[in-house]
């Protein structure tokens, strides 16, 4: 088609490209065929049946107090994880992170509370609560004891895959088409391929269709076992404020409930439209020009869009802390909620430079990441300025829950850079690049800039001590 235009333009002296490109511009008004996807006949939860953070909490302290040896005196601690974004690999870190420890612990999951996601995090966080929600609803309940069935090696399969192609493919043909036609076709969206390469990746390596189902499905027939919460992170275009899609139901704090601060609960929004897991999980991971900006429509209108979370902050911690804060509001109401030990799980995934962790202002001129530029300040600082308070403000809220809690109570999961080996921010992984994700979450390749091996211990110890006085 790109050759018989350009031949037509040649032969005819008309400038067959700039018409396109004027088209595209013109169309641009009332073309756009990126709305949010919603399923057509399935119905959602209402919002306002949906349980906040403070029921939820109650809920999971109902299974804690259910157990028929449950002491009054035993601690309970109690996990909320934070995961970074960061394309594929943050997707593949993530899993492997959470299953590791969950095949390791089997009752791991019944201590995670939520999982609060960003972008590629949100897509781990998402595979990782869609296994556990099949292994819940199989034959036999599994859950917690020593024949529970692995997740690693599923998890890895299903994050394996090329996502790269589906999105390239779309971009570059049905969207690209789309951008000149005046009438908006929602099957040639970019977004909407790479959310069925998702649901095609899920089909093929697992029992279910989790991902193209609605994402509330995850918690139907919960029973005895519980299920973590998804808290997935995107931004609102038009206000730079979070936007949240989550199982829970998000107060802001100017409601009768003190939970979350200035942010947007798309639930609420949408209220009985469905969205199928894959769709939520996008929302959050709309990441620059490879995915687009989705529209919010409700009845014939657009009311905003969304884009990837990591705009607003990019490590999922916001979100975690104002979970743990609501903890304790509870502890000083309460003196059962005393006995929750929290801890906070951050996942992160920017392979760090251990030669240059020390970014204070006295070791700018030596320090690569930080060294000020040698030229084009005036045109390139503002830029650098709005890109860098993105990383600066996911890094504030990282210390500050850290302070919070207190490091041990803290647990970082990170990546060094590989001497010899790239790992990439992408929607494809290499073998090679998989395979050193693994070893460094099983070593102490990184020193003591991410002691992941002695985070699993601490993880299994906290589990162990509860286990035991049960």
């Amino acid at each position: 088609l790109g050759s018989a235009a350009d031949m037509f333009g040649m032969h005819y002296r008309f400038p067959v490209f700039t018409a396109l490109f004027l088209l595209a511009v013109a169309f641009s008004f009332w073309n756009d065929n990126h709305a949010v996807r919603t399923l057509a006949g399935t119905e959602a939860k209402p919002w306002a049946e949906r349980h906040n953070v403070e029921a939820a909490l109650r809920e999971w302290m109902k299974h804690q107090l259910a157990e028929p040896t449950a002491r009054a005196d035993t601690p309970l601690p109690l996990f909320v994880v934070a995961a970074e974004g960061g394309g594929i690999r943050a997707a593949y870190w993530t899993a492997n992170v959470l299953t590791t420890i969950q095949d390791r612990n089997p009752c791991f999951a019944d201590q995670l509370f939520a999982m609060s996601g960003v972008s590629g995090g949100s897509l781990g966080s998402a595979v990782f609560a869609a296994l556990l929600a099949d292994q819940r609803s199989g034959p036999r309940n599994l859950r917690c004891n020593a024949e529970t069935s692995a997740l690693n090696d599923v998890a890895k399969a299903v994050l394996s895959e090329d996502y790269l192609a589906s999105a390239i493919a779309a971009t570059l043909y049905p969207d690209l088409v789309q951008r000149v036609l005046p009438v908006a076709i929602g099957r040639f969206d970019r977004a909407r391929a790479l959310e069925t390469a998702w649901e095609h990746a899920w089909r093929k390596h697992t029992d279910s269709d989790r991902f193209a189902e609605p994402l509330d499905r995850l918690w139907d027939n919960a029973g005895e076992r519980w299920l973590p919460s998804l808290l997935l992170n995107a931004t609102w275009v038009e206000t730079g404020k979070r936007l949240l899609v989550s199982d829970l139901r998000v107060q802001p704090r100017d409601d009768e409930i003190a939970e979350f601060a200035d942010v947007e609960d798309l639930h609420r929004f949408y209220n009985q439209q469905a969205l199928p897991l894959s769709a939520a999980v996008h929302l959050s991971a709309r990441f620059t020009y490879v995915s687009p900006a989705g529209s919010i429509d409700r009845d014939g209108k657009t009311y905003g869009h969304a884009v990837d979370g990591g705009y607003f902050e990019n490590s999922g911690t916001t979100t975690a802390l104002e979970v743990i804060k609501t903890i304790d509001l509870l502890a000083a109401r309460e003196p059962r909620w005393k006995r929750v030990r929290p801890y906070v799980i951050l996942i992160s995934n920017q392979p760090v430079d251990l030669r240059h962790l020390d970014m204070r202002l006295e070791t700018g001129p030596d320090n690569k990441r930080i060294k000020p530029l040698p030229g084009g300040n005036e045109v390139l600082s503002p830029w650098l300025t709005l890109l860098n308070t993105r990383a600066a403000r996911g890094s504030y809220a990282t210390v500050t829950t850290r302070w919070h809690l207190g490091s041990s109570q803290f647990l970082h999961f990170g990546l060094c850079k590989h001497e010899h080996l790239k790992i990439p921010l992408g929607w494809v992984l290499s073998k090679a690049a998989r395979e050193a994700m693994d070893a460094q979450l099983l070593d102490n390749a990184c020193g003591e800039a991410f002691t992941n091996k002695k985070h699993l211990s601490t993880i299994a110890r906290a589990l162990n001590e509860r286990m035991a006085k049960r």
